[in-house]
């Protein structure tokens, strides 16, 4: 469990380390909830704060919600929600790299898969067309013969 003042990490996108610092814990009967403030936040105004939810696996911590996302223009939950390429938050910054790589890597070992279908499509289409050619080829062979 958690206490106010310990740190959580996760790795934003592009790779930057985000530091969040415990402001309160709210336990309810079947949870327990942290507001959290992100002291890594860089944008103008008010630092982030969010709610968290400890996961299953003791040390990891997912998103609720946005408690001061009040800007409509500059909507600053991007960076801290699961739709960015990490989604866990940490008590160990160890774990949020290791997170953050293993994400990575999934999405770059998608990238392979694509891109080798997409080669394979693209060689059937080649070699398609060097046979079209070819035979188009042998009939104006076969043609020039029978004058």
């Amino acid at each position: 469990m958690l206490n106010i003042g310990d740190k959580l990490y996760r790795i934003a996108i592009l790779g930057k380390m985000l530091e969040y610092q415990v402001l309160g814990v709210h336990m309810y009967e079947t949870s327990t909830l942290y507001h959290v403030k992100c002291v890594s936040c860089t944008h103008y105004g008010d630092a982030c704060e969010l709610t968290l939810v400890e996961s299953p696996t003791k040390g990891v911590y997912t998103f609720v919600n946005m408690l001061n996302n009040n800007c409509e223009d500059d909507d600053q939950s991007y960076w801290h929600t699961c739709e960015n390429s990490t989604d866990k938050y940490y008590a160990k910054k160890e774990k949020a790299l290791q997170r953050y790589l293993r994400v990575l890597m999934q999405d770059k070992n998608k990238d392979i898969e694509k891109y080798t279908a997409l080669l394979e499509t693209k060689r059937k289409e080649y070699e398609r067309i060097k046979n079209d050619y070819d035979n188009y080829t042998n009939i104006l062979n076969l043609e020039k013969e029978m004058e």
